[in-house]
């Protein structure tokens, strides 16, 4: 645990020994205290890059997956805040059409596929992932979406682990008009939403609306 000048804690890791669905496998949690806060007395992190390092102390090679969890901005918020973001000089971030897709002659451990905006270890949860409506030449996947079958699927992965997304629903119109629309806060209005979390509540529904 690395602490401030007041002995404060700036960051924190949880490593259970077993998880919820038995022996087998676990999670390490690493979090970080934010890197600015506008109350004087609130612990921050430094900002910048951060390395971590596994050590693997066992006798047989392990696979592991690594995830950055990040928070959005709110809708109508323009704080100027930055997201975590993994970082290796083969990866991609030039935001290029081509970019958004993993190819497997890419040596670059970080990948889009199997990339999900939460993790979830129930024995029945279902992942969904983004389209849009209207596809097009350029695909009909959402840029933001893990695809379906996984264009790289020959990499190295843990036994049990999903990749990809269970189904797939609309989080686009088309890929100049992104989102799709939803209800707003005041009676009558629609407001747009992307993201796969606006594909989730259709699944939802149907799986619902099913006798």
């Amino acid at each position: 645990m690395w602490v401030d000048g007041d002995g404060l804690p700036m960051c924190g890791l949880i490593f259970p020994n077993d998880s919820a669905l038995g022996i087998g496998s676990t999670c390490a949690l690493l979090a970080l205290a934010p890197t600015f806060s506008r109350h004087p007395k609130a612990v921050t992190a430094p900002f910048g890059s951060w390395q971590v390092t596994l050590t693997n102390t066992g006798t047989e090679p392990v696979v592991f997956d690594a995830y950055v969890e990040r928070d959005d901005v709110a809708l109508g918020q323009n704080t100027g805040a930055r997201q975590s973001y993994f970082e290796d000089k083969w990866y991609d971030t030039s935001g290029n059409i081509d970019s958004f897709v993993d190819h497997p002659d890419n040596p670059t451990p970080i990948r889009r596929s199997g990339t999900f905006n939460s993790l979830s270890t129930g024995q029945h949860t279902v992942s969904v992932g983004g389209i849009r409506r209207q596809p097009t030449l350029t695909g009909e996947f959402a840029r933001y979406s893990p695809r379906k079958p996984d264009p790289d699927a020959s990499r190295s992965q843990r036994p049990g682990v999903k990749k990809v997304p269970d189904t797939l629903a609309p989080s686009d119109d088309n890929p100049a008009l992104w989102g799709v629309l939803g209800a707003g806060s005041l009676s009558g209005s629609v407001v747009r939403l992307a993201g796969t979390s606006s594909a989730a509540p259709q699944e939802a529904r149907r799986l619902i609306n099913q006798p």
